[in-house]
């Protein structure tokens, strides 16, 4: 009977460890998810960042070619328009 109760016992010990291990190895499984989803972030962080930097630099060039349309209007309409013949 002592030997079934010590049986019992060393079992009850042997679940709660493995149940302790198979909460340790959720936690691990969990962080590895989080370890890749931060990776995964990262780089969709440097892909926008990229796609900013082109957007800007487009910006730029569409601006610069507004501010020539803009000057070249200007000069167009500062010029004397030549007055009709008789």
């Amino acid at each position: 009977f002592l030997l079934l109760v010590m049986a019992y016992f060393m079992q009850r010990r042997t679940a709660e460890s493995v149940q302790g291990l198979n909460q340790s190895v959720n936690t691990l499984q969990s962080f590895d998810q989080l370890v890749e989803e931060n990776r995964d972030l990262r780089a969709q962080v440097e892909q926008l960042q990229g796609e900013l930097a082109d957007a800007q630099a487009r910006q730029q060039t569409l601006e610069r070619q507004l501010q020539e349309v803009r000057d070249q209007l200007a000069l167009s309409q500062a010029e004397p328009t030549p007055s009709p013949a008789p």
